[in-house]
C-alpha cells in the first residue's frame, strides 16, 4: 500500500514515463529483421538482424550470438537488402524539421498536405509541418534551394510565396496558398485570389512564424537520420523495429511507418552539416598580383570566386588518384572527378562568411582545377575570428591528390578562406574546394 502523497505522486510519474517509453521505444524485439551491417564510431563493423532497440542500446543477433551496442557507440545502420530506386518525384517536401521528401504530385487537403514518395506509398503531412516544396522544372535543383532558401531566411518577409522564373530572373511573389492540387494553386495576395497553373511555379514556400529559431532550438539533434531508398530523408527523434516495419517519428512530430524494403540506412552521427557553397559571404573579392586600376576593375568581376561551378561554367571537379587495379588496366593514373557542392577560387581570392556561432567543425577538401596549368601554386589559408587555424603551400606539379582540411569553430563568428600567389606568378593559381560543409 503506498502510504504517503510524495510516494503516490513518484509512483504515477514512474508508472507514466514506463507508459511513454513503452508507446515510443520497442524495448524486445525477438522476431527476424532484415539483415544490416552496423558501423560503430571507431569504425568497427558487425553484421546481423537488430533484435533491439532503444532510446540507448541497439541490439544484434549474429552468427555468434547476440551482441548489443550502445547507441552513442553506433554510427550509421545500413539495411543490405534495399537498394536506391530511381524515384518518380515531381517534387521535394521540406519539413520544419528539415526532413526532406521526395514526392509526387503534392496537394493540399484541409488542414494536410497529401502525396506519394517516390515509391509510391501514400503519405500525409500537416500543413504547419511543411516549409517548402520545390518542384522538378528541368532547372538546377541546387540553385533553386539556395533561392528557397533565401526567401525562407527573409525576415522581412510575413507570407507563403511563390517563386517563379520569369524570362529567366528569380521572382517570389507574397500571399496565402489556399489551395492546392495536381494543376494549380489558388493564391491569395491581399484581397485578391488567383488560381496559378502549376507548371509555372518552381516552388512554394509556407510560411512559419518563427520558423529559423525553432530549427535551431528544438530540431537540431536527431537520434538519427533515416534515408529512404528514392533519396528521402527523415530526421527522427525515436523509431521502434518489429519483424515487418519500422516506426517512426520526426523530430517535428511526423510519423512513418516504414517498409523495410524502403530503408537504406538510419545515421547516428548527432551532426547535421550545411554545404558553405549555400551560404551567402560577406566578403567575395580578388586582388592582382601587380595593381593597376585600370586593369583591376575589369578583371576583377571575372575573377571572383564561384560557387558549384568551375571559371568555365564546368562542374567543379578535382584530379583525384585512380584505383591500382584500373591502372593496372592501362588507365590514366588520375582522373577529374566532379562534385555537387565546391568553390572555385583564383589565386588572389578572398571569402568571409559570418557563423554566428552556430557552428562546431569546419571540414573539406582542395586542389587545383583539373584545367589549372601544371605551373600551379599558392598558399592556402584559413583564418576564424582573425586567427591562422590552416596555412597550405599548394603545388600542382608536386601534389599527388587533393588534401583534406579539418577546423574546430565552435563558438567561433567569422570564417575567412585566402588563396594567396606563392611564386610570384598567377598562372595555374586556380583551386577548387569540394565537399567544404559546416557541422552543427
Amino acid at each position: 500500500m503506498i502510504d504517503s502523497p510524495c510516494k503516490l505522486i513518484h509512483f504515477r510519474r514512474t508508472c507514466f514515463l514506463l507508459l511513454i517509453f513503452g508507446c515510443l521505444s520497442l524495448t524486445s524485439v525477438r522476431a527476424q529483421t532484415p539483415s544490416v551491417m552496423v558501423t560503430l564510431v571507431d569504425q568497427t563493423q558487425y553484421e546481423g538482424a537488430i533484435s533491439e532497440c532503444s532510446i540507448d542500446i541497439l541490439s544484434l543477433q549474429t552468427e555468434t550470438g547476440e551482441k548489443k551496442l550502445a547507441i552513442e557507440e553506433v554510427e550509421l545502420v545500413r539495411f543490405q537488402e534495399s537498394a536506391p530506386v530511381s524515384a518518380d518525384g515531381s517534387a521535394r517536401l521540406r519539413l520544419l524539421d528539415d526532413s526532406e521528401i521526395v514526392a509526387t504530385s503534392p496537394a493540399i487537403e484541409g488542414k494536410r498536405l497529401v502525396g506519394k514518395f517516390g515509391f509510391g506509398s501514400k503519405s500525409k503531412f500537416l500543413k504547419r509541418n511543411v516549409r517548402s516544396i520545390v518542384f522538378d522544372r528541368g532547372q538546377e535543383y541546387d540553385n533553386l534551394v539556395r533561392q528557397v532558401d533565401t526567401v525562407l531566411a527573409d525576415r522581412s518577409i510575413a507570407a507563403d510565396t511563390l517563386i517563379v522564373f520569369r524570362k529567366g530572373e528569380f521572382n517570389a511573389i507574397e500571399g496565402v496558398v489556399k489551395n492546392l492540387n495536381a494543376d494549380r494553386v489558388e493564391f491569395s495576395i491581399g484581397d485578391q485570389t488567383a488560381e496559378v497553373a502549376l507548371a509555372k511555379v518552381s516552388a512554394i514556400t509556407f510560411f512559419k512564424a518563427g520558423a529559423a529559431e525553432a530549427i535551431e532550438d528544438r530540431f537540431s539533434t536527431p537520434l538519427a537520420t533515416c534515408e529512404l531508398v528514392d533519396g528521402s530523408l527523415l530526421r527522427l527523434s525515436r523509431f521502434a523495429v518489429s519483424d515487418k516495419k519500422i516506426e517512426a517519428v520526426a523530430l517535428c512530430g511526423e510519423r512513418f511507418s516504414l517498409e523495410y524494403e524502403n530503408v537504406l540506412s538510419l545515421n547516428f552521427k548527432m551532426t547535421t552539416s550545411v554545404p558553405i557553397s549555400e551560404l551567402t559571404p560577406t566578403t567575395n573579392d580578388w586582388s592582382p598580383l601587380v595593381t593597376t586600376a585600370s586593369v583591376v576593375e575589369p578583371l576583377r568581376q571575372l575573377r571572383l570566386a564561384r560557387f558549384d561551378k568551375s571559371f568555365s561554367g564546368n562542374p567543379i571537379a578535382l584530379d583525384v588518384v585512380r584505383p591500382a587495379e584500373e591502372v593496372a588496366r592501362g588507365k590514366t593514373a588520375t582522373f577529374a572527378k566532379s562534385f555537387d557542392s565546391g568553390i572555385a577560387i583564383h589565386g588572389g581570392g578572398r571569402i568571409a562568411w559570418r557563423l554566428g556561432g552556430n557552428y562546431n567543425r569546419l571540414r573539406g577538401t582542395i586542389g587545383f582545377s583539373p584545367a589549372a596549368s601544371p605551373l600551379g601554386s599558392v598558399k592556402f589559408r584559413v583564418l576564424v575570428d582573425g586567427q591562422l587555424q590552416v596555412e597550405q603551400e599548394l603545388r600542382k606539379s608536386k601534389m599527388n591528390g587533393p588534401i583534406d582540411f579539418e577546423v574546430e569553430i565552435e563558438g567561433r563568428q567569422r570564417l575567412v578562406f585566402a588563396v594567396d600567389y606563392a611564386d610570384g606568378n598567377s598562372i595555374g593559381d586556380i583551386v577548387h574546394l569540394v565537399d567544404v560543409v559546416l557541422e552543427k
